[in-house]
């Protein structure tokens, strides 16, 4: 009986963690970005590091480069243990137009936090660009991070790893975009609300705890 009662009362967590809930406007959302330790020890789904293309529509110069976006259920997440996390980074390899802008969606109907990983690096270029500022759009759906206006993610540089931490415990796909003048929609991940089917599931996984936090190279891209 005992067992049982425990068992419905992690089920409720689960599904409070994962309930539709206005985006949450912690101190630091916008302007200056986030950081965050994040552990990779769970990843949950991820694209591979992916090639782009695009063109700038107002001076016809092409974008080019590399993405890769990963899930992750992070210990060390904001709202909970085991929490997933949303893990982006771009590369611009195509050049000669600069990466302006990226944006992830869509996060709306949960809580969510963004910035950048403080432990992890892309690699791979020449060195990562930190962004100056993050936004969350109407509703919490799109995340914008952008990067310094006179220079942008250069060709040869990469983004900093960027994240957003949510209070979500299921996933499915969603969108990343690059923008310089033009846009490139890339296939990425967002959250999800689960079927109630995959709460046993949800509840081992919550229960698992990566071990250790320090710096490391993810190869994003």
């Amino acid at each position: 009986m005992k067992f049982k009662s425990l068992f419905l009362v992690l089920a409720a967590v689960v599904l409070l963690g994962a309930a539709p809930a206005w985006a949450d406007m912690t101190a630091g959302f916008y302007g200056t970005p986030d950081v965050f330790n994040v552990s990779l020890a769970n990843i949950l789904a991820d694209t591979g590091v992916m090639p782009y293309t695009g063109l700038n529509s107002q001076n016809n110069q092409s974008l080019g480069g590399q993405y890769r976006s990963l899930v992750v259920s992070d210990p060390s997440n904001v709202f909970c243990a085991g929490c997933l996390d949303f893990v982006y980074g771009a590369s611009d390899t195509g050049g000669p137009d600069a990466i302006g802008y990226v944006t992830a969606s869509s996060f709306g109907g949960f809580k969510i936090d963004a910035g950048v990983a403080s432990n992890l690096v892309t690699g791979g270029g020449a060195g990562d660009i930190a962004p100056i500022d993050v936004s969350v759009g109407v509703g919490g759906v799109v995340v914008t991070w952008e990067f310094p206006g006179a220079t942008g993610v250069p060709t040869g540089y990469e983004t900093a790893v960027l994240v957003v931490e949510t209070n979500a415990t299921s996933w499915t796909g969603g969108t990343f975009a690059v923008i310089d003048s033009g846009t490139t929609n890339l296939p990425a991940f967002q959250p999800s609300v689960p079927e109630p089917a995959t709460i046993v599931l949800l509840v081992s996984m919550l229960g698992v705890v990566g071990l250790g936090l320090r710096k490391r190279v993810i190869n994003l891209v």
